[in-house]
């Protein structure tokens, strides 16, 4: 006699049958609907005890209850960042109507979902969300102020989340900062690379400028969470003079500075008429793709001498800090790890994206709004993290950073 088949059986041997990715597809979205059914009914639950506690039994005789049932009427509450309707219970006393604290706490919780964060750092604003969520589902749409708020509370964690993280069991051979400025508020963000080749975002400081002590207190704050680093750092800066104040403060003779040569670049040619600044362009960025420290320098100081007879200004610009922005040649880097360190372009192109999340914000206020913008797109594309190119070359660099500091060491001796 043969046996019958369980209908869990056939349900396994159904799902064979399909394409797996139709399969997780399904999968994922039943959960989703399961886990949206559990909600509501763990939800009416809560509204069915406290109602109960309140009044006593349904159609019960006691007169003791503090308050009578007064029906029910429609309501919502936030599940995936949107509003979901419930039919909430009410009830009355001699004051007035009672408020159920179960539906006023889960009214308030939200659930803000990743997908609808991402949808707003692609660059949909919270005036289009209601119409958004309208078309991905038929429950009740996020207004815009509901979405507003729940972005700055999600934003807000992604910021916290960033400036707080354990940083201990990493450890870090270059640390590369770079700033972002949206009205009178500057964001200055620490990036770490790690002796794997490995990206992380270590924190964020938001100032009303690029002030060494901004950039104290977020380096502080990387030791007081167990940064650790090689002994001797390579410090990739934008060339401002108060990151460079900042960091020997707290590494001092194991810092070892690379200025970045595109803002380098960008600070010489806006000392220079416009008929100028393509030739000088061109030739800093051939000075600075020659592959040795010597040719690099030489062909600088020959562009030097021939901005004098043109503008002192840009001369003088070019000369602050030169050999620092050569570092990188100075360490002898293999050509991919050159081209990662030679400036803080990593850390812009990540900027570029929360510039392009935040295009239609039309008021930038002075508060933390940039950083938590600056925090959520970090922490969005920071997923995305890939080694970087040439990664293993980096115990070579290690090994050329101490003997470039120990160089230098011995230069202010003697």
């Amino acid at each position: 006699m043969k046996k019958r088949k369980s209908k869990s059986t056939k349900k396994q041997a159904d799902f064979r049958l399909v394409d797996p990715t139709v399969t997780h597809a399904l999968i994922r979205e039943q959960l989703r609907q399961e886990l949206h059914a559990r909600t509501l009914e763990a939800a009416y639950a809560m509204f069915d005890e406290e109602i109960t506690s309140l009044c006593g039994p349904r159609h019960g005789r006691e007169r003791s209850a503090e308050a009578v049932r007064g029906g029910s009427e429609e309501g919502s509450i936030r599940w995936e960042g949107k509003r979901i309707p419930v039919r909430r219970p009410r009830a009355r006393n001699d004051n007035g109507e009672v408020a159920l604290e179960s539906y006023s706490a889960l009214r308030d919780y939200d659930l803000f979902s990743d997908e609808n964060q991402a949808l707003l750092l692609r660059g949909i604003s919270t005036r289009d969300f209601g119409e958004v969520t309208r078309k991905l589902d038929d429950d009740l749409p996020l207004s815009k102020s509901s979405a507003s708020r729940s972005f700055i509370r999600a934003s807000q964690k992604d910021l916290d989340l960033l400036n707080s993280r354990d940083l201990a069991g990493d450890e870090y051979c270059v640390i590369m900062i770079d700033g972002i400025q949206k009205a009178e508020t500057h964001v200055i963000t620490a990036m770490g690379f790690t002796t794997q080749g490995q990206k992380r975002i270590l924190g964020l400081r938001s100032g009303a400028s690029e002030n060494s002590d901004v950039v104290k207190d977020l380096l502080q704050s990387l030791i007081d969470r167990n940064l650790t680093t090689t002994h001797y750092v390579l410090f990739v800066l934008d060339g401002a003079k108060a990151l460079r104040t900042a960091v020997k403060a707290h590494w001092k003779e194991r810092a070892v500075v690379q200025r970045c040569q595109l803002h380098k670049i960008r600070n010489v040619l806006k000392y220079l008429a416009k008929d100028l600044q393509r030739t000088v362009e061109r030739r800093m960025a051939t000075a600075y793709a020659m592959k040795t420290y010597d040719q690099a320098l030489n062909e600088l100081k020959k562009l030097m001498k021939w901005l004098r007879d043109r503008s002192d200004q840009a001369a003088n610009s070019l000369a602050e800090g030169l050999e620092e922005t050569l570092t990188v040649h100075r360490l002898d880097l293999p050509e991919l790890l050159r081209t990662t360190f030679r400036s803080t372009n990593p850390i812009e192109s990540m900027f570029d994206k929360v510039k392009t999340r935040g295009r239609r914000v039309k008021n930038w206020k002075a508060d933390n709004q940039l950083a938590r913008w600056s925090a959520s797109a970090l922490r969005l594309h920071e997923k995305k993290f890939k080694r970087i190119k040439g990664y293993r070359q980096l115990p070579k660099m290690i090994v050329e950073l101490e003997n470039l500091a120990n160089v230098d060491k011995n230069k202010m001796v003697a």
